[in-house]
């Protein structure tokens, strides 16, 4: 269990909102101390972004940051100074088996999967109990980014009355998947003299963004895509699992389909440009 687990949502706003969408492959260590962000780089029309705003109390909000394209060899490392033990952590609402087919948590129905259980996710690593444990080749997602903080979560699902999602086994087997995570979130939550400080390399020099904790709840966000510049309309022409195992020592084992249900129109839920986690 490489993320910590935690099964109590906080209530408290976060101080800072991470956002992962597109081809990014989110790597905890055996320990629980960092995440890696693998940036995956082995396709033709993915391209890095990288941007931070905070929400104000009017809209619309500036960017305080923006990077776009490869990052240098060091990479992007988001982390909370001063530092703590928490490291990275995942909700999970409980730790019972988890059953996609069952409805999303509300009034109606108090024992309901949480939209936010990190289980929504589709992990690349343990989505079959009998694979082994593969290699991932290090060129094919750096430079990468770090993070050393945060609560991890899905942030979005994917409608069923939209699109139907579809795991295919290596076999030709179809199972449903019900619901997946289309963009995965991650908390950060601070102290009063806490602060999210963001180091990279850019321009000849080292390069540093401090995020303080903001004294009137207002958020900070932060939005991580590697995604085409143009999302498509209709059923993908593609498929991102396929991808993901070109970086890896692996065949495909399996395969995800998204079948778009009623007329096709465009929006983050018709793609299948999803992050997903590895052994998370």
């Amino acid at each position: 269990m490489p993320f910590k687990l935690e099964t109590e949502f906080p209530k408290r706003q976060p101080d800072v909102q991470v956002f992962f969408h597109g081809l990014l492959m989110l790597i905890p260590k055996a320990d629980s101390s960092e995440c890696l962000v693998g940036v995956h780089r082995l396709t033709n029309d993915h391209r890095l972004s990288v941007e931070v705003r905070v929400r104000g109390a009017e809209a619309p909000d500036p960017p305080l940051l923006r990077l776009s394209g490869p990052l240098d060899s060091t990479g992007l490392k988001i982390r909370v100074f001063p530092g703590t033990q928490d490291g990275v952590r995942k909700f999970e609402k409980d730790q019972t088996n988890f059953d996609r087919s069952v409805p999303g948590l509300d009034a109606n129905n108090p024992n309901g999967n949480d939209p936010r259980d990190f289980r929504w996710c589709v992990d690349l690593q343990t989505q079959q109990a009998a694979m082994p444990i593969f290699q991932i080749d290090p060129t094919g997602i750096s430079p990468s980014i770090t993070m050393t903080d945060g609560l991890f979560h899905t942030a979005r699902l994917t409608d069923p009355s939209i699109v139907k999602v579809q795991l295919i086994r290596s076999n030709g087997n179809k199972e449903p998947l019900e619901r997946v995570a289309r963009i995965i979130g991650a908390n950060i939550y601070l102290e009063d003299n806490q602060k999210v400080v963001l180091d990279w390399f850019a321009d000849g020099k080292e390069q540093k963004l401090d995020l303080p904790k903001i004294k009137d709840d207002r958020t900070a966000l932060i939005y991580i895509d590697n995604s085409p510049s143009l999302m498509p309309s209709g059923k993908p022409d593609h498929s991102e699992f396929i991808e993901y195992f070109k970086v890896t020592n692996a065949d495909t084992p399996f395969d995800v389909d998204f079948d778009i249900v009623g007329p096709a129109t465009a929006g983050t839920d018709l793609a299948p440009c999803m992050s997903v986690p590895v052994g998370g």
